[in-house]
């Protein structure tokens, strides 16, 4: 290589090095200082490793907890939403996808705090004119119970039409699809009357 090809060479780097310098001056990116990025990293570090209510978190907050990705923390979200606050920690292996490994993995880390649970305490307290009449509700008035969907709200609708009202409040587990797990979840709101 000649002089002349050197000195151009050496020109094209220096217009690629002052690009990239007045590029990254344009940016405008503002940089943390020591103490700006040690005050970033405890709120980083209290989020991963702090204590997450399970009856108050959303589902971005529930992802910080390990083992719980996008479906799993908006599976909580929605089962929260349809049966209520949860009472004690071990309820959250109800959640579909939730199971004994996951928990063991997560509990150290979960907590429900005193005003969840008295939320909690208050959904279950439904006055007799709240509850619903499982002899003269519709299939619609059944869906509203958490747990209970279209499907299982019309296998008692299509039981009570064969076999007549319920006697009992567990008799409500006759009918297919309703097991003592729906039944507990949703006895507190329902009631019979002939």
């Amino acid at each position: 290589m000649n002089r002349k090809e050197k000195l151009v060479l050496i020109a094209l780097a220096c217009v690629f090095v002052l690009g990239v310098v007045f590029s990254i001056k344009d940016l405008n990116v503002s940089v943390m200082n020591t103490e700006e990025r040690a005050a970033y990293d405890q709120q980083t570090e209290v989020l991963r490793t702090g204590l997450i209510d399970v009856n108050t978190a959303n589902a971005m907050e529930l992802q910080l907890l390990k083992g719980i990705g996008t479906t799993k923390a908006d599976a909580i979200v929605k089962y929260r939403e349809t049966n209520g606050s949860f009472s004690k920690k071990e309820d959250i292996m109800n959640v579909p996808g939730i199971g004994p490994a996951t928990y063991e993995k997560i509990k150290d880390r979960l907590q429900i705090t005193e005003k969840s649970m008295d939320e909690s305490k208050q959904e279950q307290h439904h006055s007799e004119e709240e509850r619903i009449n499982i002899n003269r509700a519709s299939q619609l008035q059944l869906e509203k119970l958490p747990g209970i969907g279209p499907v299982k709200a019309r296998s008692i609708v299509e039981y009570r039409e064969l076999n007549g009202d319920f006697n009992d409040l567990p008799d409500l587990i006759l009918v297919k699809g309703i097991g003592e797990k729906t039944f507990e979840q949703i006895k507190p709101m329902i009631t019979i009357s002939h």
